[in-house]
């Protein structure tokens, strides 16, 4: 309920999850909530795996987050991201922007985190997604964050923006 009192758009949940262990529906619960909850499905990065962390593997299945073509825009938030303030003014934004990757709070860093991405869904950017990540995937240390991160700037030639670190950052950062 807090993210629906920050925000004035919709919200859609991505999950893997239909129902809670007890039987309950979560489409039909988080409807009353005016959630959309959307399907996900496991994602196979072809080829070898350069990342140490299982998690990772779960984590590309956030890619499928640009075929929500549905919508003209969306802001896509990991799971465990706490909102303190309304984020809505990053729809105003021009062209793609993330979280800095600074989880060791340095600041300024240079690094695109997916944990909070704002993108324009486009069914032929998933299919460049994962065609570049079957190419490099064996050197992907950063998991779907380097895969994403590198696409925009190798391939489609538009390097995702950054936020400031008052913006969007670590909850170990504030």
């Amino acid at each position: 309920r807090a993210l629906q009192r920050l925000s004035k758009y919709p919200m859609v949940l991505l999950t893997n999850t239909t129902h809670l262990p007890d039987g309950t529906d979560l489409t039909e619960g988080l409807k009353k909530l005016n959630v959309k909850v959307q399907a996900v499905k496991e994602v196979k990065i072809p080829g070898a795996q350069g990342w140490d962390f299982a998690r990772w593997t779960v984590a590309f299945w956030k890619l499928q987050v640009f075929l929500l073509t549905d919508y003209e825009k969306l802001i896509w938030l990991d799971s465990d991201a706490t909102l303190y303030r309304s984020i809505d003014w990053v729809f105003e934004l021009d062209g793609m922007w993330a979280q800095r990757d600074d989880w060791f709070c340095q600041l300024q860093q240079p690094g695109v985190c997916s944990g909070l991405l704002s993108l324009t869904p486009n069914e032929l950017d998933f299919a460049g997604l994962m065609a570049y990540a079957a190419q490099v995937g064996g050197t992907l240390a950063r998991g779907d964050q380097q895969v994403i991160s590198e696409y925009y700037e190798k391939v489609v030639n538009m390097p995702i923006h950054l936020l400031d670190d008052v913006d969007a950052s670590f909850g170990q950062c504030t």
